[in-house]
């Protein structure tokens, strides 16, 4: 399996990654290493913490206590958890693992990686609410097992059972690309598909997070998104590796057919009969705003909408925060 954390290390780095991890999986919380600088340590554990959401039970702070006399290294590690009870560790373990195999099972019923890869993304937002108040709300097991958390725990619970189905996926922090803060206050995945990275956000994707929507349904808006396109809502972090993500033939409207350049009419009523083989609502990405804008004032404000469903009750329309993806759900 390629980790990307575990990649970006030296050849020190990696070796003391492996000894830590080695013992994390013993569920120890005290950890020791030899041989390696007080620089490397704290490097190799950070990047253990973020390669290995299966080891739910941390919070990825330590206290620590290194000591050197001569070439002799030793770096005592006393890392953080979110438990008090530790004991109840492989009853929660088994519990987690379980659950990832159930996904993965489903996962493996498809014969593509993209097609595995949104099969995940629709389970997560399926059967997760986003709760702040949620007591693992930081960690996988808050998706997996209570199905309650927050943006880290939803992007921990994809990166886990992306790795169980050898894709390679990682974290990202950030902000919202309109907030003001100077803080890191949002998280989401990058993953490897075919050689190419794409951005993955599931918790922007499920209608439970308070973000304005009218259409309380799920969503692919943020399905394998290159940079340019995640920038028109998120703001990046560099303060670790970020992948570069450029390619946007795998986005999902985009893959479906789902996707105009230049609105028209016509192109619009296609897909708007495709999509409704499948139920009542219609989601489609423009190129940018002003094609959307033209899309809604002539479907909506000069009603052609009703041109395409004539026997309809009504509609009700959505602009997603980014301003390119138009949502309808016909009634």
């Amino acid at each position: 399996m390629y980790y990307i954390e575990f990649e970006r290390l030296s050849l020190a780095g990696k070796k003391c990654y492996v000894d830590m991890y080695n013992q994390l999986c013993n569920m120890n919380t005290k950890i020791t290493v030899e041989g390696y600088d007080k620089n490397t340590v704290p490097k190799a554990y950070i990047a253990v913490f973020l390669d290995h959401p299966e080891l739910f039970w941390l919070n990825g702070g330590y206290d620590g206590e290194f000591t050197e006399r001569g070439s002799h290294k030793v770096a005592e590690l006393n890392v953080n958890t979110w438990f008090r009870d530790l004991s109840i560790l492989g009853a929660l373990k088994k519990t987690l693992n379980d659950t990832v195999d159930k996904i993965v099972a489903g996962a493996l019923r498809f014969s593509t990686v993209y097609e595995r890869v949104l099969y995940v993304h629709d389970y997560i937002v399926n059967n997760t609410v986003y709760d702040m108040k949620a007591p693992h709300r930081y960690s996988a097991m808050g998706v997996l097992i209570d199905k309650r958390a927050v943006c880290a725990g939803y992007s921990a619970a994809f990166q886990l059972v992306m790795h169980r189905l050898g894709i390679p996926c990682c974290r990202i922090t950030g902000n919202k690309a309109s907030s003001t803060a100077t803080t890191t206050s949002h998280e989401w995945n990058c993953i490897e598909i075919g050689g190419k990275f794409y951005f993955v956000d599931v918790t922007w994707d499920d209608p439970t997070v308070e973000r304005p929507s009218s259409l309380d349904n799920l969503t692919h808006e943020y399905l394998c998104l290159c940079e340019k396109e995640l920038s028109r809502t998120h703001r990046i972090s560099r303060e670790r590796y970020v992948p570069d993500c450029t390619d946007a033939g795998l986005e999902y409207y985009r893959a479906r057919g789902f996707y105009i350049y230049s609105y028209s009419f016509d192109t619009f009523k296609r897909i708007a009969l495709d999509q409704m083989v499948e139920g009542n609502r219609i989601q489609v990405r423009f190129s940018s705003k002003n094609e959307l804008n033209e899309a809604v004032y002539d479907l909506i404000k000069n009603r052609r909408i009703f041109d395409i469903f004539k026997n309809t009750k009504g509609v009700t329309y959505n602009v997603s925060e980014s301003g390119v993806v138009l949502s309808v759900l016909i009634k």
